[in-house]
């Protein structure tokens, strides 16, 4: 284990005497919240299997490539004819956009000659990931109080209004390419402005998250 005691990272090296090419094999370990665990029918943490599915946060993203990586890595490692080196990279706070995992499993690698990185959803392999741009978007205003006859004020809420319509007009969600058929996304996350219902409000700000097409 690498990184903050609080949120390891894994990683394990099988280096072959006179291997010639290496195999990195890289997902992430952290989920999304569980929200209200009242509300799960299973522990979101047990793995619960029922028939042939297993139930709990995470499961799919991404504990189902992990166990994946670790079965093809012991699959490859036992094949005589396998000349390879392998390098299985595990990393915590890529969920919570942190990317301190990520970040110091890149000092503990080698130079790859293929990277996998593993993934939930998809029955085909694609080629590149998305790229990922994250906005603070802040408006400026003036405040006044809603009933001032001499004093309107300049609502910031009303600015970033329109300054989101106009990011929607941009279309940046959907747009696709060959390999890559489930296209770019654009999210506006979340907005906060304002402090009392009848205040102007002379600050307002969103977070947007874009996911871009490979180049």
């Amino acid at each position: 284990m690498i990184g903050d005691p609080e949120h390891p990272s894994v990683i394990c090296h099988h280096q072959a005497a006179t291997a010639t090419k290496t195999i990195w094999l890289q997902s992430h370990l952290d989920t999304t919240p569980v929200s209200d665990r009242a509300q799960w029918q299973h522990d979101p943490f047990a793995g619960t299997i029922v028939g042939n599915l297993i139930y709990g946060r995470g499961v799919a993203d991404s504990k189902a490539a992990i166990a994946l990586f670790i079965y093809l890595a012991k699959a490859l490692r036992d094949l005589p004819q396998f000349n390879g080196s392998l390098f299985l990279g595990f990393d915590a706070q890529e969920e919570s956009g942190n990317f301190s995992g990520i970040r110091e499993i890149l000092h503990h690698a080698p130079k790859a000659d293929v990277c996998i990185l593993g993934y939930q959803s998809f029955d085909e392999i694609a080629i590149g990931a998305w790229g990922w741009l994250r906005l603070k978007l802040t408006t400026y205003g003036k405040a006044a109080h809603t009933g001032s006859r001499s004093k309107k004020g300049r609502n910031a809420v009303h600015e970033l209004i329109r300054a989101c319509s106009a990011l929607l007009e941009l279309q940046l969600e959907g747009q696709t390419e060959p390999f890559f058929e489930f296209g770019s996304t654009f999210n506006i996350a979340q907005i906060n402005g304002g402090e009392a219902i009848n205040v102007v409000p002379d600050k307002a700000e969103a977070l947007i998250d874009i996911r871009l097409l490979p180049s």
